[in-house]
Parts: C-alpha cells; sequence; structure tokens
C-alpha cells in the first residue's frame, strides 16, 4: 500500500503534467489576428507581420513548400484581404504557394535577390533601371527588414501594369511619351500604393483606339516613310511631293494633339479619335500611292489583304519584344526559322528571312517523287505557315 505522502507527490506530478500539455505552446498555433499588423505600406505591412511570426517559426520550424496546413496561410489571408493588388503579384509570381516562403527568410535577402532575377527578365530594356536601384540596396547591404525590397518590387508591377496597356496603342508617339513619364515615376521611387500609378493607368486605357489592329509607327517616322518609298520605287511610287505638302500640314495638328493627350489636358483627350482616324488615312494613303496598289487590293477585296497584313505586322512586332520567349523555346524548336533570331530588327527583316527559307526548302528535292499536285500542296502548306 502506497504511502499518502508518495500518493500525494504522484498526483501533484499527473497534476503539472497535466497542466503543462494543457498550456498553449508557440508550435502548437499561431494566433493570426495578433500577428497582423497594418503599416501604412504593404512593404512594411509585409515585414512587421513577418517579425510577429518569428517566434512561431523557430518553434514550429515549418519547411518551405509546406507552409499551406499552416497558420501562415490564414496570415497571408489577412494580408490579401487589405493589400489585393500587391499580393495578387506576389502569388502570381511565386506560384505553388511559394509566396509563402518569403516569412522563411528574415535573417537574409536570398530570396528577395531570386524574386528579382525572376521578373527582372520580362522587363526588356527598363530592366537596367531597376537594376541600378538593387545595385544600391546590395552596395548599402540593406537587410531583409529593410521595405526598400518590396517597395521596388511594388513600383515595377505598377510600372508593367502601365506598360501592358501603352503596348497595345499603335501610336508610337502617344505610347512613348506615357512610357517616359511612367519610367520617371518608377525611377523616383514613387510607393506603389501612391495614387499617381492608378491615375497614369487609368490615363494610359483612355488613350487605347477602338479601332482595327495596326502596326505601331510614330507620326515622325511617316516623313521617312516617304523618302524611303520614293528612293526603293523611284518608277512606282507617285504623289511623294503632294504627300510632303500634306504632312506639313497636318504635322502640327497631330503634335498639338499628342503634347496634350500626354499632359492629360480633356480637350486634347476629345480630339484622340480624329488624331487617329487622320493618321492612319494617310498611311493608307502611302500604300495606295503605289502604282498597281489599288487595283491589286481591289482584286482581292473579299479578302481584307490590308487588315491582315496590319495584324501580321503587329503580331511580329510583338515577338520582336518577347525574344525572352524565343530564347527560352530554342533548344526544342525544330526549325529556327520560325524563332526571332538576333539579327532581326524589324517585322520586315522576319519575313524576308522566313521567305528566304521557304524558298530553300521548295528548291531542296525531297526524294519522295512528288507530284506537280503534291508539290503544289507543299508550296501552300510552307506558304500559309510562313503567313
Amino acid at each position: 500500500m502506497k504511502s499518502p505522502s508518495r500518493l500525494r507527490v504522484q498526483t501533484l506530478s499527473l497534476l503539472l503534467v497535466t497542466v503543462a500539455f494543457s498550456l498553449p505552446s508557440p508550435a502548437a498555433g499561431l494566433d493570426v489576428k495578433q500577428a497582423y499588423a497594418r503599416k501604412a505600406t504593404w512593404a512594411e505591412t509585409m515585414i512587421a507581420t513577418r517579425a510577429n511570426c518569428g517566434e512561431w517559426i523557430n518553434e514550429a520550424k515549418p519547411k518551405e513548400s509546406q507552409l499551406v496546413g499552416t497558420p501562415l496561410r490564414a496570415v497571408w489571408a489577412r494580408i490579401a484581404k487589405d493589400w489585393p493588388a500587391q499580393c495578387a503579384w506576389f502569388a502570381r509570381d511565386l506560384p505553388r504557394n511559394r509566396h509563402l516562403d518569403w516569412f522563411l527568410h528574415a535573417r537574409d535577402v536570398s530570396f528577395e535577390r531570386w524574386l528579382f532575377s525572376l521578373i527582372t527578365k520580362r522587363l526588356g530594356e527598363p530592366n537596367q533601371y531597376v537594376n541600378w536601384d538593387l545595385e544600391e540596396l546590395q552596395k548599402e547591404k540593406a537587410l531583409p527588414g529593410d521595405p526598400r525590397w518590396l517597395d521596388l518590387y511594388g513600383r515595377v508591377n505598377r510600372f508593367e501594369e502601365i506598360v501592358t496597356i501603352t503596348r497595345k496603342l499603335w501610336l508610337g508617339d502617344l505610347r512613348n511619351d506615357i512610357e517616359f513619364v511612367a519610367l520617371n515615376v518608377l525611377c523616383r521611387g514613387t510607393l506603389c500604393e501612391e495614387p499617381g500609378w492608378t491615375e497614369l493607368k487609368e490615363h494610359a486605357a483612355k488613350c487605347a483606339d477602338a479601332g482595327p489592329a495596326a502596326h505601331v509607327g510614330s507620326v515622325r517616322e511617316l516623313r521617312a516613310a516617304i523618302g524611303a518609298l520614293s528612293a526603293a520605287m523611284p518608277s512606282r511610287f507617285a504623289g511623294g511631293d503632294a504627300l510632303r505638302k500634306q504632312l506639313d500640314e497636318l504635322e502640327p495638328k497631330w503634335n498639338d494633339i499628342i503634347l496634350g493627350v500626354s499632359k492629360q489636358d480633356a480637350k486634347a483627350m476629345e480630339q484622340l479619335p480624329v488624331l487617329y482616324g487622320e493618321v492612319r488615312a494617310f498611311r493608307r494613303s502611302l500604300l495606295l500611292a503605289v502604282r498597281g496598289m489599288n487595283e491589286f487590293l481591289g482584286t482581292w477585296s473579299r479578302v481584307g489583304l490590308e487588315q491582315e497584313w496590319e495584324e501580321q505586322f503587329a503580331s511580329l512586332q510583338r515577338d520582336l519584344g518577347n525574344r525572352a520567349h524565343f530564347d527560352a523555346v530554342a533548344p526544342e524548336t525544330f526549325r529556327q526559322e520560325s524563332l526571332v533570331l538576333p539579327g532581326d530588327r524589324d517585322p520586315a527583316d522576319i519575313v524576308l528571312r522566313r521567305t528566304a527559307a521557304l524558298l530553300a526548302d521548295l528548291r531542296t528535292p525531297t526524294g519522295s517523287g512528288d507530284t506537280p499536285v503534291a508539290a503544289s500542296s507543299k508550296m501552300t502548306t510552307a506558304a500559309t505557315a510562313v503567313s
């Protein structure tokens, strides 16, 4: 039989163990409400919230890519509720819930460097300005808790939102002006929460042309186009002097409208549809000034060649602006001629190069004893592919 003192000791020990297991431990859970800390900016909110999750992370020791079933997902939901745009960018650039892994990197900036290595690849020329800011942060040895890392990320995404819209503006003068303003805002370090970003984005959207697709070009290029056509086809291009005179009258008016639109002047915005219409008409007058073109287009009136040419030209221009994609798929591409190559300067380069490849292929004996019908079918198929 146990003595009363020994029984009391055992009872007390059991009670202490029970109490110990009933107390919440840092690894058992994370109070989402206490962890979330809304600040003035998204970057500051992210950093403060991560700091509040630090004790739980140290105790629970969660692993990367295994955070979906942890409280961090609920913490992220709270952040996303208050900062939807910024969190949408983060989740897009870090798919498969990799955005949650950011919470585990409070001691080094390797995650931020990796993130920027992903997004700067798609920026193109503006990448150099972002790299300047990144170099400055690295030179200063900015810590993971420095909001400038995420501030820069937010600015880059705001810039990309605007460029996504301006890429649809075929009037190069207007596109370049808006992108120049956006680049200045980016380089000034304007926080992504500032309303100026949204205002510029909305302005760019209002500048869109409701007409059919058109290839990118500027007003200043029209005069050079007259000279190029006159030099290339002196016997077939007629009316160059008359076109120059017409351009002398129209160009000052067009430039005034473009300047006004760039300044978001209301009267200039009202004249924007007129500008688009007149520039389109002048472009077509250049095409029709080539002897025999009017008759040729009339023969194929049901095909809509002019619009087809515009769409193909615009498509090739987009391809030229997306060289990174073609570089990525090059190793698995059967015919290299279908890619955008380093020597391609404009859509005409691509068309001429691919046409040359087509002709070379058609002249190469297949060894299969093609009949005239089969050869004709091969030519038609190849020509369609090139177009």
